[in-house]
């Protein structure tokens, strides 16, 4: 383990949207690699005259805390990255967490657990309450005449089922539009035709088929990013995350609007 493998990890990892493959013991490397500079310094200290006005001393120190800053940089980009693939996860939909090492693997099956935990108290407090209120609506409403016997679900024309399966089902269809992102999911799957089926009128977007019509010879530009954008959703449909330095290529929409705005610069083919 060295300075210049810390940073080249670092240059790929803003390169990519998923996680650029690591060793799993990756993070450890780095703790040992640490260890022996902090060994170093601490014999160069002793060995010099004065350890503050020691050249060797310093030279060690910067490299210290250079390693330091540039491992906690990369931890902060590729937990982002873990943070949103747990989240497609626990939404269902299969992702699997490659290249990651072993704390972030510890990580990314700790953030699942707790999402689906917080999901399952969620609606089961919604399920809970709807009970209730079901509950208390046939205790007080009743069909005149039956002695109460009758509870308001046979009173109402046209109501089928529990409020409960009402609100679990609601909470499906939630569920499902969560993971709709620009007519896409994460693994590219269209899914604009469930959309479509929701209303009573086709949108106009919508092909016969019920696909949405999305080009396939988009033209591209390769630019170098030059301020920090964040999360966009290129004209393409796509996430991109887009970091300073960064050099990605994006439909030419998207990239005009970067370099206009001096975000980006082009980047000769």
């Amino acid at each position: 383990m060295d300075l210049t493998r810390i940073e080249t990890a670092v240059r790929k990892e803003r390169q990519k949207s998923e996680l650029n493959p690591l060793d799993e013991s990756f993070y450890t490397e780095v703790s040992h690699f640490l260890d022996v500079l902090y060994s170093e310094r601490k014999r160069a200290a002793e060995q010099a005259e004065d350890p503050f006005s020691s050249s060797k001393v310093k030279q060690i120190t910067d490299e210290i805390e250079t390693v330091e800053e540039t491992v906690e940089s990369l931890y902060e980009r590729r937990s982002g990255k873990i943070v949103k693939a747990a989240s497609f996860a626990s939404a269902g939909m299969a992702k699997e967490l490659d290249g990651a090492t072993n704390e972030e693997k510890e990580l990314f099956n700790n953030l699942v657990e707790e999402l689906n935990d917080g999901r399952e108290r969620v609606l089961n407090t919604i399920n809970e309450s709807a009970q209730e209120s079901e509950q208390d609506t046939e205790n007080t409403v009743a069909t005149p005449g039956d002695g109460g016997g009758d509870s308001v679900n046979n009173s109402v024309p046209g109501r089928n089922g529990t409020l409960s399966e009402s609100h679990e089902n609601e909470s499906k269809k939630t569920l499902d539009a969560s993971v709709v992102m620009g007519g896409r999911t994460s693994d590219g799957t269209d899914t604009t035709s469930n959309v479509a089926g929701s209303s009573n009128e086709e949108p106009e977007s919508i092909s016969a088929e019920g696909d949405r019509s999305v080009p396939d010879d988009i033209e591209r530009t390769t630019v170098r990013v030059t301020k920090e954008v964040g999360e966009i959703l290129g004209t393409d449909n796509r996430e991109y995350y887009l970091y300073e330095e960064d050099v990605v290529t994006l439909p030419k929409q998207n990239a005009n609007i970067l370099v206009e705005k001096g975000a980006a610069v082009t980047v000769d083919s």
